[in-house]
């Protein structure tokens, strides 16, 4: 058994990733913050491994409901992806110069 560490919330964050494109398809407009899948019961995920998925619109699957029903990869592809695509989304925030200031870096990389 390990201890486990609380996971970071920050609405500014999931605000700021809401407003890039979709790291999928790319569109522009309908993104939602996007987690990676939990690694373990019970367990969130944080804030800062978030990244932009677009929602499902009226007759469009979203890229959100795909990644989350493993439509777009399997689990293991998921959190592959998903890690990549939020180390490139925190990294295009950090570039903006917008990191939220009461929101610590990530430093498991």
């Amino acid at each position: 058994m390990f201890p486990k560490t609380p996971a970071l919330r920050s609405e500014p964050y999931r605000r700021l990733i809401a407003q890039m494109p979709c790291k999928s398809c790319g569109i522009q407009g309908y993104s939602q913050a996007a987690h990676l899948p939990p690694e373990g019961k019970a367990l969130k995920q944080d804030d800062r491994q978030i990244f932009a998925l677009c929602a499902t619109r009226v007759g469009i699957p979203g890229c959100h409901a795909q990644f989350d029903q493993y439509k777009m990869f399997t689990r293991e592809q998921a959190m592959t992806v998903g890690r990549a695509w939020a180390a490139d989304t925190r990294r295009q925030i950090e570039a903006m110069g917008a990191w939220p200031k009461n929101l610590p870096k990530w430093s498991a990389e």
